[in-house]
């Protein structure tokens, strides 16, 4: 399937009910994982799945995880959707029939084109999507009408106080919503964010943001709300770190899956403040390594013990050039030795800033020897 610039397909991969088991059969038989997010459950790490085969009308499923304290049962296969928006990442279990209230069921962030596509069959009742969309200045409005047009977007807004009838967007090909709930309970809505960084309004070192922050939530009762790792999240603190003069824990929470995220920032990172989401974009402090040599010059640094791949946390034990072009890399995940190989597209982020340096490797291809 084809990908988009930042590795995303196109076009998300989606496997429908019972069809969606057997690639959980192809996917384990091959040695691999198989993480479903499920929602107001979260993600859990399938094993296995158990049905009723004496009865051919019964399509009821239980997903198996280890230990079995996590597995998830579905009373109706049939009425889940499975959409994978990435190779080598989580699915997401879809419910595909509506629901009470206007709360949607996907949470991942989507592309503008298909967000407007989204938007538009849930204002002609298509489908079921929800409809609340982010303005400029954090204002919050009800889509009536979407017109896209070549690469940018007019959406029609309905009755509201601030006299707003649409808000227009531009470059959307360089835009992605994602859904945003908010603290007092009430009806989320989609903010967008710009791929790369903004054209900066205001621009916060460490300590600054960290005054901007008290100021704003004690002093003006008001949300916070940063950018990280292309998630919106609410600052629930900021303190500095003792140990290590000069940097700081950030503590964010997110309040769509009720989880909170301590992040360590380095003195010379950044907050960019975004005018239309009334966000801060945290700068990260990373390197991406696409060529060949490079990774590879990466990988055998001294020091480098421990990379995510594709999302999981392995240790590096060795890394060999098999051929022109290709690498072979070995890791050790739970008690097993794991073997793969390089491809024209793996590519590898080393984020810096952290409690350690970070090797963030994807697109490898996994060896069954």
């Amino acid at each position: 399937m084809e990908l988009n610039d930042l590795g995303f397909y196109k076009k998300p991969r989606a496997i429908r009910g019972l069809k969606f088991l057997s690639h959980i059969t192809e996917t384990r038989n091959s040695g691999n994982r198989m993480p479903v997010y499920f929602p107001l459950k979260g993600t859990i790490d399938v094993i296995d799945y158990r049905i009723d085969f004496n009865d051919p009308f019964d399509n009821s499923v239980r997903f198996l995880t280890e230990w079995g304290k996590n597995d998830i049962w579905l009373d109706d296969i049939d009425e889940w959707e499975f959409v994978q928006y990435r190779p080598n990442t989580q699915w997401t279990a879809v419910k595909l029939e509506e629901e009470d209230y206007m709360i949607p069921i996907i949470t991942e962030t989507i592309p503008a084109r298909t967000y407007f596509k989204l938007l538009q069959g849930s204002i002609d009742g298509k489908n079921y999507f929800c409809v609340m969309i982010e303005g400029g200045n954090g204002d919050i409005f009800e889509a009536t009408s979407v017109e896209v047009e070549d690469n940018n977007a007019l959406v029609h807004v309905g009755p509201n106080d601030k006299r707003i009838e649409n808000v227009i967007f531009t470059n959307i090909d360089d835009l992605s919503f994602e859904y945003t709930t908010t603290p007092d309970g009430k009806r989320g809505y989609y903010r967008h964010i710009r791929k790369g960084n903004p054209m900066p309004e205001t621009v916060l070192a460490p300590i600054d943001f960290q005054d901007h922050y008290i100021k704003n939530t004690f002093d003006n009762l008001k949300e916070t709300a940063v950018l990280y790792d292309e998630q919106f999240y609410t600052v629930l603190g900021m303190r500095t770190d003792l140990a290590k003069p000069g940097n700081y824990t950030l503590y964010l929470m997110r309040w769509a899956f009720n989880t909170i995220r301590k992040v360590e920032i380095a003195p010379n990172q950044r907050f960019i403040y975004q005018k239309n989401s009334n966000s801060w974009l945290v700068d990260p402090v990373e390197a991406l390594y696409t060529d060949f040599t490079d990774v590879k010059e990466q990988l055998r640094a001294e020091g480098v013990k421990k990379v995510v791949v594709a999302g999981v946390e392995k240790e590096l034990k060795r890394v060999s050039e098999i051929s022109a072009g290709i690498l072979h890399l070995v890791f050790e995940y739970e008690g097993e030795t794991e073997h793969f190989y390089s491809t024209k597209n793996t590519r590898l982020r080393v984020r810096e800033g952290k409690i350690a340096t970070e090797y963030l490797l994807d697109h490898v291809k996994r060896m069954h020897v």
